[in-house]
Formats: C-alpha cells, sequence, structure tokens
C-alpha cells in the first residue's frame, strides 16, 4: 500500500508492514516499513534509468536528517555522480572529492559567516558544473597536484560546457575557458582547505597548481564610447531614471553592481564625500566620492527613506538593471559591453591617469593587490610620459652645459 503525505515521525512510527509513504514536498524521498523497522528511501533516475536507494534505518536516521540526506544525494546525481558509486568510496573508508564538496556545502557557511549568499551559490555553481563532474568520483585524499592539474586543463578546453533548458524561462549556459577553470581551481582550493580543518583530508592538492590567465579584463571604453554612452543616458533617463541614475554612478564610482542596487541613504555620506557601504563583496568598505558623483547623488530624489534606488514594485531596491543596461547599450551602440565593463573602464581610466596600482585598488576594494595586477600593463602610457618628461630635462640639462676650451 502506497500513500502521499509529509513524512514526520508520527507518520513513520503509524506505518504498518508492507506500507510506503512518498513525501509530498521532496519528490522521490519515502519511507516504507518492512517486518520490523521502518526505512528511508530514495526512488529516481539515474542516467534515464530508474534507482532506489536506502537511505537508512528510522532510528537511525530522523525524518528530517534522512531528508538532508536524500537531497544531498540528489545533488550528486544532478552533478553527474552515481551515488552507488560514491556510496562505495565510503565503504571502503575513502571520502569522494564530491562528498567533500557536499560537506563543504553544508558545513562551510559556519566557517565563513561573513561570505556573501552570491559568493556561496557562486561556489555550489563551479562544485556542481564542474569539480564533481570530473572529480567527484575520486577518493579525496587520492587527488594529487598532476590529476588537479589535468582536471584546470579539460575545464579550460570546454570539457564541462553545457547548454540546456531549466524550465519555461530558465537556462544554464556554462562554458569553459581559462577564467572559468581559474575560479573552478580557486573553488576546489577552499574546499580542501576546508577539509583540512576539519580533519577530512590531509593536504590541499590545488595549493601550488597555478590556472593559466585568461585574457585582459573586459573591455574599456574610449572617450566616444563614453560619449555615446552619455547621450543615451540623456535620452532614456525620462523613461528609467531610477535605472540610469544607477548606471551612471556605476560608471563614475567603479562599484560592483550590487553594492549600488543595494545602496541604502544611510550608507551616503555626502559631507565626507564616502560611501559607507555595510557589507560589499569582501566585507564593509569605504567608497570616496569624486565631485560628479558627489553630485549625482545629490540631485537623485529621495523617495524611499531606506533606498537610494528604490524598486517601483514591493519595498526592496531595483531589480532588472542588466535589462536596462541591455537597451541602454542598444541605444549607444555599445554591443558586447557588459555592465561589469564600467568597473573596468574606471580602473582603465585611473591607471592611465598615472594612479598607482595601489590607489586604484582600495578604490575599487579589491582585497588582494593581484587583484589588481591585471591593469598593470595600463601603465605604459603613464610610465612613458614620465620618461619622456625626465629624458627632456636631462636632455636638456646636456644641451646648456659650458663647452670646454679646448673645443
Amino acid at each position: 500500500m502506497e500513500r502521499r503525505a509529509k513524512i514526520t515521525k508520527r507518520a513513520v512510527d503509524a506505518l504498518r508492514p508492507g506500507e510506503t509513504i512518498w513525501d509530498g514536498a521532496l519528490a522521490g524521498f519515502g519511507t516504507r516499513r518492512q517486518r520490523r523497522d521502518g526505512v528511508f528511501i530514495l526512488k529516481c533516475s539515474v542516467r534515464g534509468r530508474q534507482r532506489f536507494f536506502t537511505i537508512g534505518r528510522h532510528g537511525v536516521f530522523t525524518a528530517e536528517t534522512a531528508r538532508l540526506e536524500a537531497q544531498r544525494l540528489l545533488g550528486l546525481i544532478a552533478s553527474g555522480v552515481d551515488p552507488a558509486i560514491e556510496r562505495a568510496s565510503t565503504a571502503n573508508g575513502k571520502i569522494s572529492v564530491a562528498q567533500l564538496c557536499e560537506e563543504y556545502l553544508r558545513l562551510g557557511r559556519l566557517a565563513k559567516p561573513d561570505k556573501r549568499a552570491s559568493s556561496w551559490y557562486t561556489d555550489e555553481s563551479n562544485i556542481r558544473r564542474h569539480i564533481i563532474p570530473l572529480l567527484g568520483r575520486i577518493p579525496a585524499d587520492s587527488l594529487d597536484a598532476n590529476k588537479v592539474a589535468d582536471f584546470v586543463d579539460r575545464v579550460s578546453n570546454g570539457a564541462t560546457k553545457v547548454d540546456e533548458r531549466l524550465g519555461p524561462r530558465r537556462r544554464a549556459i556554462v562554458r569553459g575557458g581559462k577564467g572559468t577553470a581559474a575560479r573552478a581551481l580557486s573553488v576546489l582550493g577552499a574546499v580542501y582547505a576546508f577539509g583540512i580543518k576539519r580533519q577530512l583530508v590531509r593536504s590541499n592538492p590545488a595549493k601550488g597548481v597555478k590556472a593559466a590567465k585568461g585574457n585582459t579584463p573586459g573591455r574599456f571604453l574610449s572617450n566616444e564610447q563614453w560619449g555615446r554612452l552619455g547621450r543615451a543616458m540623456a535620452l532614456r533617463k525620462a523613461s528609467s531614471c531610477s535605472f540610469v541614475d544607477a548606471i551612471h554612478l556605476l560608471a563614475l564610482t567603479g562599484c560592483r553592481r550590487c553594492e549600488i542596487t543595494n545602496l541604502k541613504w544611510e550608507e551616503v555620506d555626502l559631507e565626507r564625500g564616502v560611501l559607507r557601504l555595510e557589507m560589499s563583496k569582501v566585507g564593509p568598505r569605504v567608497v570616496p566620492l569624486g565631485e560628479a558623483a558627489v553630485d549625482l547623488i545629490r540631485n537623485i530624489p529621495r523617495v524611499h527613506p531606506k533606498w537610494v534606488f528604490p524598486s517601483s514594485r514591493g519595498d526592496g531596491p531595483i531589480v532588472g538593471i542588466q535589462k536596462a543596461w541591455a537597451e541602454l547599450r542598444a541605444t549607444a551602440g555599445l554591443e558586447g559591453v557588459r555592465l561589469h565593463d564600467l568597473r573596468h573602464s574606471f580602473a582603465s581610466e585611473a591607471v592611465t591617469g598615472g594612479a598607482s596600482l595601489y590607489l586604484t585598488g582600495a578604490i575599487l576594494g579589491h582585497r588582494q593587490s593581484s587583484t589588481t595586477e591585471r591593469y598593470a600593463h595600463l601603465q605604459s602610457e603613464p610610465i612613458r610620459r614620465l620618461a619622456s618628461e625626465v629624458a627632456r630635462g636631462i636632455s636638456s640639462a646636456l644641451g646648456s652645459r659650458p663647452r670646454s676650451q679646448s673645443q
């Protein structure tokens, strides 16, 4: 006999021998009573074939811990890992890379409470799209630097790229490339660092492995392109005032998108010319404002008590800025320019204007100097100007030397 209901301790205790209950919330999660004990089970599809997995006996597992284990197994399957193989690693006393990743996603937030939800989302995406499909079945302590280097090479060459529909209006497009491989390697290193602290693994095989650098960061707008963008913003401001002002402020500050779209009035200090952000990708930080940015904020109507750029619907900040940017970009004829390229262009203007990498990184909120070093190639022009000025001064001095009497 089978029925559908929420699986609870009371429901399991009330089961009769041979009876099965399927959970009403988590598809495929169920419990059934054998001759004596209730057992938690999972019914799902693995590579096109229906499979049944026994999670464990009621008493060893509670209804909630069994549901969490069912969700973990479904996550493995979604990542391309057969739970039967994963469990074989456990039976041999060896935690697999997939298991280590799942522990990192389950408990890592406790170790890093200040890490943003968006960063955890990115970590999980790298784990499920790249790490588990290529490395998940390997015993975690058997992974070495050579296998990690091979992993980086495969991701760089598109071994994990995919284009699939997730729903009526959702699509997952995953591409390979050097940048993708570098991010996946960074996440793998973080997973193993967590594993070492939890005494799940002995060493970090990602440490010391280098990923090839991707292309130079983004695109930099020329003066002519800045002009086209400015004219496009003036044309569209009447119909999309909040979006245009937010994009304008992104251009004038070099801030990250969420730092501006989620900006609160209490974080704005125009008297001292700064934004005191409570939370950013690197935690709380202070953003210096130029005069143009101060003037822009001063002229923004305070129509909401909390948000500088409030949503026209609901009580939160604006959403959908990427759509507004796509329309603005089309008007300006800036095909292929991303919203984040405004941040890169801000950095480009600073460095080519003679600012040091240290000061540029401080304005952008870079936690590590290596992040700002990708703009080092832009320093050639101010360095050349300096070399020209120094050489001109020396040349002038050489030319004004008095001639010797013998000449």
